[in-house]
């Protein structure tokens, strides 16, 4: 039995659309590309960890940060979890945005969310 994860996987895909747009020049630029691709990778492995897990939100730690800076989401909501960047739980996660700042600065690069 599988997961449907067509919500999740629209936000991500969403969410890379917007952050990408900036990027977008028609010329060449090497580091425009560079960020580009940073970006490219760190949403494609955002979905394949949310395929690897069936379950929540694993997002990128800057869009958690985002969705608690416009309080989309707080902790009465749900809960999360830290992850490094081989999807590895690293602790929980508080809906902060200092914490979210200084786990972020310590190694963490997703959220897996979980809502109630």
């Amino acid at each position: 039995m599988g997961f449907d994860l067509t919500w999740e996987i629209g936000v991500l895909m969403n969410t890379y659309a917007e952050k990408i747009k900036p990027l977008e020049i028609e010329t060449y630029d090497s580091e425009k590309r560079k960020q580009e691709e940073a970006l490219e990778e760190l949403y494609a492995q955002a979905i394949e960890l949310n395929c690897k897990n069936g379950y929540g939100l694993i997002m990128p730690i800057d869009m958690c940060i985002e969705w608690v800076e416009s309080g989309s989401i707080i902790d009465y909501d749900g809960m999360g979890d830290l992850l490094d960047k081989d999807g590895e739980e690293i602790g929980g996660m508080r809906c902060d945005v200092s914490f979210l700042k200084k786990a972020k600065e310590d190694g963490a690069c997703f959220v897996a969310w979980y809502n109630k």
